[in-house]
This record gives C-alpha cells, structure tokens and sequence, in this order.
C-alpha cells in the first residue's frame, strides 16, 4: 500500500499520496466496471493515513503493483496488476 515506509526512496507515504480529497473526487466521477474490492491507504496529509475499501474502478502502483491496462479497437478495455 501506500503506506509502505523505504528509507532514502521516494513513498507515497513521505508525501501523502493519494489524498483522499483526489480519491473522493475520482469516486464521485468515474462510472464503468468496479474493480475488485481492496482495503487500500488513502493519505489524509503528510504522513497521515486512513485505509478505505476502494471499488471505484481507481488502480495506483502503491496499492496493485504494477498496472497494465489494454484497450481494445472497439473501445474495450482489461486491466491486471501484480498485486501486492
């Protein structure tokens, strides 16, 4: 998750990403296929956390590993993560 703390790299944790504001923007906006429900770390500030359990079709390397979406010529998409 985001939370995750590596000493001297870059983490989402250092800096408070995503916050939470964007994430409830993003929720309110998006429509299409849920993805599969995921208790993720959602930032309330700097170093500050709170875990929700995200359906919104909303997919973060801090949280799936790595994220390939396909999209189809017909307007289709898939997406797989590593997870984590």
């Amino acid at each position: 998750m985001g939370t995750e703390r590596r000493p001297g790299r870059f983490t989402a944790y250092e800096f408070g990403h995503p916050r939470s504001v964007t994430i409830e923007t993003l929720e309110k906006k998006l429509t299409g296929t849920p993805r599969p429900s995921k208790l993720v770390g959602v930032a309330l500030g700097v170093r500050r956390f709170d875990h929700r359990n995200m359906k919104a079709p909303i997919y973060a390397t801090g949280w799936d590993g790595d994220v390939v979406v396909t999209l189809g010529a017909d307007g289709t998409y898939e997406v797989a993560t590593q997870g984590q």
